[in-house]
């Protein structure tokens, strides 16, 4: 689970370079934040696949024991 607020951290952190990529005023400062952004998307890809498999095991229940009805004679 906390692989996966890692990666959905860094997502948001790489949408906000992004968008200061696409609307900043300075051209070199604009690369650095696009490739920022590349770099915090694909960390955080990494740290999604990389996320805890977590196995649930469901309990078996026993199965029953068949009972004979007493018979009468």
């Amino acid at each position: 689970m906390t692989s996966l607020w890692i990666a959905s951290l860094l997502l948001v952190i790489g949408v906000g370079l992004w968008g200061g990529a696409l609307f900043g005023r300075v051209r070199n400062r604009r690369w650095v934040l696009l490739v920022a952004a590349v770099l915090m998307w694909t960390l955080a890809g990494c740290a999604a696949l990389r996320g805890e498999k977590k196995t649930e095991t469901v309990p078996t229940l026993a199965a029953p024991t068949p009972t004979v009805a007493p018979t009468s004679t």
